[in-house]
C-alpha cells in the first residue's frame, strides 16, 4: 500500500514539473507532522496531502497558505484548481 501512494505522489509530483510548477516531493521518512510543520516553516504556499484513503480514490487534499482553506479534490481537477490559487 504504501509503494502506491509513493507512485501517486511521483505521479502528482511529474505532473505538476511538466506544467511548470515548482514542486518538492518530501519523501523522507518523517511523520506528517514533521513534514508539515517544515513546510511551514519554509513557507511553502501550497501543501498537497496524499494519504492512502486519499490514493485510493485518485484525490488529494490542497491547502494554501494565504488562507489556510483546505480542500480535497479529483487528481484530474488539480491543475486547473492550483492556476486559479495563482490569481
Amino acid at each position: 500500500d504504501d509503494l502506491k501512494v509513493e507512485a501517486y505522489s511521483q505521479e502528482i509530483y511529474n505532473l505538476l514539473k511538466k506544467s511548470g510548477f515548482s514542486t518538492v516531493l518530501d519523501d523522507r521518512n518523517e511523520s506528517a507532522g514533521v513534514k508539515f510543520s517544515d513546510a511551514d516553516l519554509l513557507g511553502f504556499p501550497i501543501r498537497i496531502t496524499i494519504s492512502k484513503k486519499l490514493e485510493e480514490k485518485k484525490l488529494l487534499e490542497i491547502k494554501l497558505r494565504k488562507n489556510k482553506d483546505s480542500i480535497t479534490i479529483n487528481k484530474n481537477k488539480i491543475l486547473d484548481y492550483l492556476k486559479k490559487s495563482e490569481n
